[in-house]
């Protein structure tokens, strides 16, 4: 199977979407080189890191093809 793939993160590997303001985890792409950037900017949702040092989330990236939606990586 082969064409163009949509993909969206979420917050664990079910797909259930992120409680709290995702935008700070952004897909682009693909650029001339096929190649898709995932950007992370804690900025756009201050919630994420507050007094701590550093915090781990966890990110899932669920790619479905756009011409067979049944099927999803």
């Amino acid at each position: 199977m082969c064409g163009s793939t949509s993909y969206t993160v979420h917050s664990s590997n079910t797909g259930t979407n992120f409680s709290y303001n995702a935008l700070w985890a952004v897909i682009t792409g693909p650029s001339s080189s096929g190649v898709y950037t995932l950007t992370i900017d804690t900025t756009k949702d201050l919630s994420l890191i507050d007094n701590e040092a550093s915090k781990t989330i966890p990110v899932y990236i669920k790619a479905k093809l756009d011409s067979y939606t049944a099927y999803t990586i």
